[in-house]
């Protein structure tokens, strides 16, 4: 609930560097906006994380303005970092902003970036603007050490094959380094 994550504030208050800040929460109704950013504001000291996931199920009381803030806390460290792991999976108000949100951090990710992944399953209200947001930020880890590519937007109804062919055309330039790349788009009707 909010009201146990809103109990971390002032707990992290000195930490600067996490090797890896993992968050989950799945199916919590009493988790909002409000609980993420008072996580945000928990940790927004750090100035270095190598591994960053965070991963919000089923949470119908997150929307973009949630997602910005727990996004604001890998803000300050993206130079180091080397796994960046977002996942926003059946959060039915989650819209393009949030994708565009990511595509707007991508642009401080170190090259030593080696795994990206992104899933934003069944959140219904995406549009062909976040996909395209995904495919910018594909296209911006050339020349990366990126080993892997994970990009989900299933059941994401109002996503149309233009969206996807973007995506495409930018997964064409990745890196040589490349090992592992998974696209999921089960249940998108318009493809």
């Amino acid at each position: 609930s909010d009201k146990g994550i809103s109990a971390l504030e002032g707990f992290f208050k000195n930490l600067k560097q996490l090797e890896e800040f993992k968050f989950l929460v799945s199916n919590c109704k009493e988790v909002t906006d409000k609980g993420l950013r008072s996580l945000s504001e928990s940790l927004k000291h750090l100035t270095e994380i190598r591994t960053f996931e965070i991963s919000v199920h089923n949470c119908d009381s997150v929307t973009d303005k949630g997602a910005q803030n727990i996004l604001d806390i890998v803000g300050n460290s993206l130079g180091k970092l080397e796994t960046f792991s977002v996942e926003f999976d059946g959060c039915m108000d989650i819209t393009s902003k949030t994708p565009k949100t990511i595509l707007e951090l991508s642009k401080q990710i170190s090259k030593d970036i080696k795994v990206v992944e992104l899933n934003f399953g069944y959140c219904i209200s995406i549009k062909d603007e976040g996909l395209n947001s995904i495919a910018e930020l594909v296209k911006s880890l050339e020349g990366s050490k990126l080993t892997k590519l994970q990009v989900q937007f299933s059941g994401c109804e109002s996503i149309t094959e233009d969206a996807f062919e973007n995506l495409l055309d930018a997964v064409r330039g990745l890196p040589e380094s490349l090992k592992i790349l998974n696209l999921q788009f089960n249940n998108c009707y318009n493809l």
